[in-house]
């Protein structure tokens, strides 16, 4: 890469963009491989766009390798768009590969700063489905354009009359020019203001549309001189080059009327695409380093809100009452705002596994439809980002064990082609995302077996087991139901994984399944990971806090209604067994005095609360409030303490901590 500071310093806007129309780029082949002829071919357009955005975007900085890789991937598509070739799997394969390549490239440029990998084999390949016949053929294409335009031309010559010039003008624009259209738009716009536009070439939609390279061609009409023309044009940055030659000589008038109503720039068009250039304009990128930094401060005001709070209540005073009133709406409104820019659409993570899904059913000689759904929903960057990891391994583990062999599924009474949908669902303070399929099922019986088998439950245990905690063995390190290894193991590989990382943003995971009919598992997330709504408890004088979307409900026990099995409490609960956790015991404090006679106390106050291994009750003392938090991450001292998940603080300035679920051990 150039080691220009100017280029350089745009380097993380062009990794970004080039991402984005990546991710077009594939998702257009995927459409276009099972698309009808009227979708096929606006999806082949899309693909196309967005490959030659990515070239004119690596030109720019001067990454060559991508550059050559996407001018041959052009290449093949416009044979594809002219229809002087067909598209065949072979082909989407082929450009499938291109997708890789540029992915390699991609990520080459943003570790090292420099696209160095070798695309010569790519290259060879796509050249080598292109005949040299189709080049001649489009060379005269090219010819027989050049030829009407003239025909075009000497017809509104026969209309001229003395007294107007007659220009052909040549533009080209600098290569490292990164907005073509609109630099064009303005040399036209120019132009039309010292004559008329008679024609150009490529056609003003086209131009304005940036379908051409660095060079178009205008056939002016005016009465200005060349000199005239030639201000005009150098009034637009980024033209590198003009040639002017002059025609005949005039334009007739009602000729000319016509045509700039036909010919000329439209000039509501141009209003609407000015219209969205201002509207860019009004956005702008934002680092999420800086979005941190600023959730960071509002979270401090929030905590500065819940003092003000208590303090105005403490001291009863009116003037600082009702000035709290409009601070606390106004840092709400704040809160909200900030936590909005952090809100992204799931498509962005969403987009990128439709390829992966089709490379690894195609590998393994299956038909599957993958369907995404809720696309739209927005969830926290950060937290969108950390799921990436958990939904590859659920979707490689529907394709590998969930799916069935077509002729498996034939014999099963099934259709040849397996179904895989991606679901993101929008619920109460929370947000889901399921991957399921239509393949298989889990067998609890075999995961009974293999747990004994793995020495994970004795025979009696595993006996005891109800199909759904069957199915949650599959969490289990090292618990697999994959037959033979293979490069994409079976479904219990990487659900370990999943779980944690779930579990670490303050969710957890749901396992729904049966026989021959299909897999279910819900990811069920929260959508900020910085403020949140949490339960504040009371246990021996010490307050934590407990955060809600973990909290299922809140019960009273007597003494009675509490049993021991094997030292671990517990109690029944509508006909099930709810493992208790003592959280006095846990956090080693002494017994509350004031509750009854310390542990011999005959009230508990139960919160029962949701994980991925089923629910549990957290016994305290009692249940305070339910209030908006600022979640602090543990320093060093607490990382990896079981039961604390981070602290927050609380509106007198006391530090509580934010219980962890998922690592809470029973006792």
């Amino acid at each position: 890469m150039s080691s220009d500071t100017d280029v350089s310093q745009y380097l993380n806007v062009f990794l970004e963009e080039t991402k984005e129309h990546l991710q077009m780029f594939t998702q257009a082949l995927i459409d276009l491989e099972e698309a009808d002829a009227e979708r096929a071919t606006e999806a082949l357009n899309e693909a196309f766009r967005a490959a030659h955005t990515i070239k004119g975007m690596a030109a720019s900085m001067d990454f060559r390798n991508m550059e050559q890789l996407c001018h041959s991937t052009e290449d093949l598509m416009d044979e594809l768009r002219s229809g002087s070739r067909s598209v065949t799997p072979e082909i989407i394969d082929l450009l499938m590969v291109c997708s890789t390549k540029l992915e390699e490239l991609t990520s080459s440029i943003e570790e090292t700063g420099s696209d160095d990998i070798d695309v010569s084999s790519v290259i060879l390949e796509l050249r080598s489905f292109m005949a040299e016949e189709k080049e001649e053929e489009k060379e005269k294409e090219v010819q027989k354009e050049k030829i009407t335009v003239q025909k075009e031309y000497d017809k509104i010559e026969k209309e001229v009359r003395e007294g107007r010039k007659t220009y052909e003008i040549k533009v080209s624009l600098d290569k490292s020019c990164g907005f073509r259209a609109a630099r064009s738009f303005l040399a036209l716009k120019n132009l039309a203001e010292i004559g008329e536009i008679v024609k150009t070439v490529p056609s003003q939609d086209d131009i304005e549309e940036e379908k051409f390279e660095f060079e178009f061609e205008v056939i002016l009409a005016t009465d200005a001189n060349e000199d005239a023309v030639k201000k005009a044009l150098a009034a637009v940055a980024d033209i590198e080059k003009v040639d002017i030659s002059e025609e005949k000589e005039e334009v007739e008038a009602e000729v000319a009327k016509k045509k700039k109503e036909v010919l000329k720039p439209k000039g509501v068009k141009r209003k609407e695409k000015g219209k969205e250039r201002e509207d860019v304009l009004k956005s702008v990128r934002i680092s999420i380093d800086k979005l941190d930094t600023v959730v960071n401060f509002v979270g401090e005001l929030v905590i500065s809100k819940g003092r003000l709070i208590q303090i105005s209540k403490e001291y009863d005073l009116e003037e600082l009452s009702s000035t709290m009133a409009v601070v606390e709406r106004t840092i709400s409104d704040l809160q909200y705002e900030v936590t909005q820019m952090k809100m992204i659409p799931v498509e962005n993570v969403f987009n990128r596994f439709p390829k992966l899904v089709r490379d690894l059913y195609r590998a393994q000689g299956k038909e599957v439809e993958f369907i995404t759904e809720g696309k739209e929903i927005e969830l926290d960057r950060t937290v969108l980002d950390e799921i990436v990891d958990p939904v590859v391994h659920l979707l490689r583990n529907s394709v590998d064990h969930g799916i069935e062999l077509p002729e498996e599924r034939e014999r099963k009474g099934k259709s040849r082609k397996g179904v895989i949908k991606l679901v993101a669902l929008r619920e109460t303070g929370h947000i889901t995302i399921s991957v399921e399929d239509d393949g298989k099922g889990l067998d609890p019986d075999k995961l009974r077996e293999k747990a004994v088998k793995k020495e994970l439950k004795s025979a009696e245990e595993a006996s005891k087991l109800t199909d759904e905690d069957a199915f949650k063995l599959i969490f289990a390190s090292g618990f697999s139901t994959a037959e033979k290894t293979t490069e994409i193991s079976g479904r219990g590989v990487g659900m370990g994984v999943v779980k944690t990382k779930v579990e670490a943003l303050g969710g957890l995971v749901d396992i729904r399944s049966e026989m021959d009919m299909g897999t279910k598992i819900i990811l069920k997330l929260p959508l900020t990971t910085a403020i949140i709504q949490a339960l504040l408890v009371s246990v021996s004088d010490k307050i934590y806090a407990i955060p809600i979307t973990n909290v299922n409900e809140i019960i009273s026990l007597s003494r009675d209604d509490i049993e021991t099995i094997h030292e671990a409490k517990v109690t029944m609960l509508r006909g099930s067994i709810l493992p208790l956790v003592m959280l006095e015991s846990i956090f080693g404090l002494s017994a509350n005095p004031n509750n009854g006679n310390g542990n011999h106390r005959d009230k508990f106050v139960v919160v029962i609360v949701e994980r991925s291994e089923g629910r549990i009750g957290l016994v305290v003392d009692a249940a305070l409030e339910e209030q908006e938090i600022v979640v602090k991450p543990p320093d060093e001292r607490f990382k990896g303490v079981t039961g604390v998940g981070g602290f927050t603080i609380l509106g007198d300035g006391s530090v509580i901590p934010i219980l962890d679920v998922s690592t809470l051990t029973l006792a």
